[in-house]
């Protein structure tokens, strides 16, 4: 017996709905999004675009930013962080998870740890203290604090009138 259009409409709408109205949907667009856009029409990495792009959280304070990267299995020596006065740059490589022992006698059935290639660019809110910013690796996170630059200082100019 076919399903009248009607009936399919009000069945997709009750669990398209819940999920459109979460921020969870939102979230997982948002990651969707960034996951793709390194894609070519094909759906293959673009050329000399990141394979990957790692999750990251980033917090504000009054003193500057803290922001923290997901990198499990990939080494601090593979990773480079550049900023200037726009933007953070957060970039390396995690290698090939395949290696002898996975390979041998396997047959790949799932692969969802990304590798290769990954860049990671954050926007910058404010001026930014490069020279004092820091960064920490610790148990897979890479953590960078990056402070205020210290504001411009409020200078009166005498004016002298030549006579």
């Amino acid at each position: 017996m076919p399903i009248s259009p009607s009936v399919l409409r009000l069945s997709l709408e009750r669990r398209i709905v819940p999920a459109v109205m979460s921020g969870n949907f939102f979230f997982q667009w948002g990651q969707l999004q960034r996951k793709l856009s390194g894609l070519d029409e094909g759906g293959r990495p673009a050329p000399r675009a990141p394979a990957w792009s790692p999750n990251a959280d980033v917090f504000e304070s009054p003193g500057g930013l803290l922001i923290r990267i997901e990198l499990a299995g990939v080494s601090p020596n593979d990773v480079e962080i550049q900023t200037d006065d726009q933007t953070l740059a957060v970039r390396g490589s995690r290698r090939d998870p395949q290696s002898k022992e996975t390979a041998d006698g396997y047959r790949l059935r799932q692969m969802e740890i990304d590798f290769g290639c990954f860049e990671r660019i954050f926007p910058l809110p404010f001026a930014v203290d490069g020279e004092h910013a820091r960064a920490t690796f610790k148990e897979g996170i890479l953590i960078i604090h990056v402070p205020r630059a210290p504001t411009p200082h409020t200078t009166r100019i005498r004016i002298e009138v030549g006579g």
